[in-house]
């Protein structure tokens, strides 16, 4: 009975490095898959999209409109690093960051404007413009698309290709 033990405990470690060591190739696949997935830019208009690396959103960027509203009384900014697939940025008055999550290549729906924000997180501080920092949160969870105009202006859009915000190169 004992012998029995032994060979179930061994047999459970070999499966599970074996399982790990089939994970480790699939993180190596992916990162190797992750340097030739692509975004979208388009034109003026959210229509006639063209594929470009999604490298093109990495750097800072400043929401210029918020729908069609020009948020005047703060700053608000969004960074993007794609090479760890995260965010981060300022409301205002909080900071928040989080990670970015774009469609797999491999998807037999493959669609290269797709984004997540997840993991949000963020400073509690209260703020004079709370209100604003509300709608920011909400606007991130509603992103699904961005598309990078023409002349650089870089689109969030909703499920239906609707303009959440529109940001501009800082």
């Amino acid at each position: 009975m004992m012998m029995m033990k032994k060979y179930f405990i061994y047999l459970g470690m070999a499966l599970v490095g074996m399982a790990l060591s089939s994970c480790d190739d699939k993180q190596q696949s992916n990162d190797e898959q992750t340097a030739t997935e692509t975004t979208v830019v388009a034109d003026d208009s959210t229509d006639g999209l063209k594929a470009v690396p999604k490298e093109q959103l990495d750097g800072e960027w400043i929401v210029a409109k918020i729908g069609e509203s020009v948020p005047s009384e703060v700053s608000l900014t969004l960074s993007f690093d794609i090479a760890q697939n995260r965010f981060a940025g300022n409301f205002g008055c909080n900071d928040y960051m989080g990670n970015l999550e774009f469609d797999n290549p491999m998807d037999d729906d493959y669609d290269a404007t797709e984004i997540e924000f997840s993991d949000l997180a963020g400073t509690l501080a209260l703020c004079e413009h709370i209100e604003l920092e509300k709608q920011m949160t909400q606007l991130l969870d509603e992103v699904e698309h961005f598309t990078i105009t023409e002349s650089g202006e870089l689109y969030l859009l909703d499920e239906h290709h609707k303009v959440l915000a529109t940001l501009a190169r800082k």
